[in-house]
């Protein structure tokens, strides 16, 4: 059974002691049994309807291939076993197989799938002898010299096959396996008109190719196949990736839920009938859970094995949730983590919920650095509008709080500064906090607050068994990252040409520089001063070091060789052109435009070809892009990566064949392809491209200032660099 199926079904905790219905103390209780599937799906409405939708295609004899995909315990497996039930309900057979976790053969979950039909007493047609030799290595009860006729049971009439028929023996090319298998289904009918392969992260390579002539074969035929996944490295996610860019709808992402829907995933565990939760109950799980379905289900089980959960006291016996502060710490701690990883929309939740329950609760303190974070969220993504809401909004609220200042300027508008190009700006954020003698290093606790949330968390996770994904040196880092002075400042200075070596010696030498968030920045500010003095070599090796400490940090790694990108060029290291062009990309896609046109703007800058961006041309990937690939032009390189024809792409773009000709000349002149073949493998999956969103515009206007007290600080942030 796959891991986070047991989301859907969890095991009876111990019953209580005392009475029938009664705690320990003689409080009436949750009862340990209730806490087990949920009687419908929470938060997955729309994945749900999308796979239902898939299903009616096929059924209408447009198939599909659509992945679910998302982290261990997020659901996939409730999601597939809920579409399993429906598509049973209306009358159409479900085959299920799932890959093994150790040393299984290949194509298991093929052959588990298909063993399904032969249980039912269903053998294929005499119109796949050919595929015997195959089919026979999948299922052995197939493993005959006549696959025979057609059963009555089998709902599909015996194909006369003129002379003897070849044998198609077990092949090293996995497509014939994959031809084989939907030769199979096809013929099954009603019996087998959905697959579900769960698990797909641990398939076999040969497994991943058969179902990628699936994914580009299914199309016209009565089949939908659901494939389940985690969200790691591996070929099947290059596939799901590969399957997203050709078909809208065939990736599907489970997010982790929110908070409203944890609590009413709570209130389906706990069978309330919709009912009002206990107090505090769904705060305390949605801070353990993390928003995790998985964890969820853990922590209610162990709460009320524990008796920490009762019906009249609500949830606080045996430490079941955090008290409110220690609540609104963790959630401010979540939410930095989620902020420097660019998961912008989760750092939003969580800041708003640890803002509201700052302000309910009545904890100044708590509910300044929660505006404070909203701040740096909302400069962080460009917003202009939210980020002036949010510093009048932080102005107004913190009273004669300083504290979280340098958390506002010098992660928060200096960073702003940088997406839009202002140096100079930048600088000057950062100067002013040491010129108010409000120096990160004691200046906040937020440190010692993020590092006792993270513990928190932590302890919370182990106690539920899952990983609440905080990273330690994220948020113990904190005060390393609040005035920019052991990194950013440093990097700065060295673009402007106002730091040396001996001043890069001087930070790299402070214990904060090792910090990974600094540490990028110390290693790209060794990367200038190297490359000025003629270094090349030593230039790039910093770089090299920048990106690996950078790595969790994808807004600022990207960030950080936009800021070097010309003094690279003038020196003559690295691949100033490349970064842009990558960092240009992962802007747009991620909805940041001030900093893609300030990407823009320096490549014209540096003399490289810009192309303008175009609704749509996000799903471009970046190569193709940089190539001069249209997005029209990709649409037909997609098509002929199933191998269509000319007049079929053109009946399915509702563009003339003339038309399909030009654009297929053009992708040969620009690509250097040698035939259309070799057109098609350009949009294979092991090209690793992602399926990103579209973007409409987004204005920008003037950056905003941090008022009241600290209108001191006040720079200009259109300032332009000349660096």
């Amino acid at each position: 059974m796959s891991e986070d199926r047991s989301t859907a079904q969890e095991s009876p905790a111990p019953a209580p002691r005392g009475r029938p219905g009664e705690g320990a103390r003689g409080e009436e209780t949750y009862g340990a049994a209730v806490i087990g599937r949920a009687t419908r799906l929470v938060g997955r409405e729309a994945e749900s309807a999308a796979l239902l939708a898939a299903i009616r295609a096929a059924r209408a004899g447009e198939g599909s291939v659509v992945f679910v995909v998302g982290e261990p315990g997020i659901g996939k497996s409730r999601l597939a076993d809920d579409t399993a039930a429906s598509a049973r309900a209306a009358g159409l057979g479900v085959l299920r197989g799932r890959a093994g976790l150790s040393g299984t053969s290949g194509l298991r979950p093929f052959a588990e799938a298909l063993l399904g039909l032969a249980r039912d007493g269903w053998t294929p047609p005499r119109g796949l002898a050919p595929y015997r030799g195959v089919l026979g290595r999948l299922v052995p009860d197939w493993r005959t010299e006549d696959p025979g006729a057609a059963t009555a049971a089998s709902g599909a009439a015996p194909l006369a096959v003129p002379g003897p028929a070849p044998v198609v023996r077990p092949p090293d090319e996995p497509f014939v396996y994959g031809e084989a298998i939907l030769r199979v289904l096809t013929a099954a009918g009603e019996r087998a008109r959905v697959l579900i392969l769960e698990d797909l992260h641990d398939a076999d390579p040969t497994t991943v190719a058969a179902l990628e002539y699936l994914v580009d074969n299914v199309v016209g035929r009565p089949l939908a196949v659901i494939g389940t996944l985690r969200d790691v490295t591996c070929p099947a996610l290059d596939l799901a990736r590969y399957a997203g860019r050709r078909a809208p709808g065939a990736l599907l992402t489970l997010p982790r839920l929110g908070l409203p829907a944890t609590a009413e995933l709570a209130a389906a565990l706990l069978g309330t009938g919709g009912g009002a939760l206990p107090p505090g109950l769904g705060d305390a799980l949605f801070l353990r859970s993390g928003g995790n379905p998985l964890a969820v289900g853990e922590t209610l089980r162990d709460a009320v094995a524990g008796h920490a959960l009762t019906r009249d006291a609500g949830v606080g016996h045996a430490g079941a949730g955090p008290a409110p502060a220690a609540a609104c710490r963790l959630q401010l701690a979540l939410a930095f983590d989620a902020l420097l990883r660019a998961r912008f929309a989760e750092a939003e939740e969580l800041v708003a919920a640890a803002r509201a329950g700052a302000d309910r609760l009545g904890l100044s303190e708590l509910g300044s650095r929660a505006r404070a974070l909203s701040v740096v969220l909302h400069a962080h993504r460009g917003h202009d509008a939210a980020l002036t809401a949010a510093l009048a909004d932080f102005d107004r609220r913190r009273g004669a709080r300083t504290d979280e200042i340098p958390l506002v300027e010098g992660l928060g508008l200096a960073v702003r500064a940088l997406l839009s190009g202002a140096v100079g700006a930048a600088r000057a954020h950062l100067a002013g906090l040491r010129a108010a003698g409000e120096d990160m290093d004691t200046g906040t606790d937020l440190a010692m607050d993020a590092a006792a949330a993270a513990a928190a968390a932590a302890a919370a996770a182990a106690a539920a068994g899952v990983d609440v994904d905080v990273d330690p040196d994220v948020d113990t880092d904190a005060a390393g990252l609040l005035s920019g002075r052991h990194g950013l400042a440093l990097l700065l200075e060295a673009v402007d040409g106002a730091a040396d070596a001996a001043d890069h010696e001087a930070v790299a030498r402070h214990p904060a520089a090792l910090l990974p968030w600094n540490s990028q920045f110390v290693h790209l500010a060794r990367a200038v001063l190297a490359g000025r003095a003629g270094d090349g070599p030593v230039s790039v090796a910093a770089v090299a070091r920048a990106q690996a400490a950078a790595a969790p940090f994808p807004v600022a790694r990207h960030l950080g060789l936009v800021v070097v990108a010309r003094s690279a060029a003038r020196d003559g290291w690295g691949d100033p052109v490349a970064w842009l062009l990558e960092a240009e990309s992962f802007f747009t896609a991620h909805g940041i435009p001030v900093a893609a046109r300030h990407c823009r703007d320096v490549l014209r800058g540096l003399g490289a070809r810009v192309r303008q961006r175009r609704s749509g041309s996000v799903g471009v990937p970046r190569d193709l892009w940089v190539m001069g690939a249209t997005v029209r032009e990709y649409d037909v390189l997609l098509r002929l990566a199933q191998r269509r024809t000319n007049r079929e792409i053109a009946a399915e773009l509702h563009i003339s064949h003339r038309t399909v000709e030009r654009h297929v000349a053009n992708l040969l002149a620009k690509t250097g392809a040698g035939n259309r073949r070799d057109l098609g493998t350009l949009a294979s999956p092991d090209r690793g491209a992602r399926s990103l969103p579209t973007l409409g515009p987004q204005g920008v206007g003037a950056v905003p200032q941090v008022g009241g007290s600290a209108a001191r600080m006040k720079r200009s942030m259109v300032q332009p660099h000349s660096g």
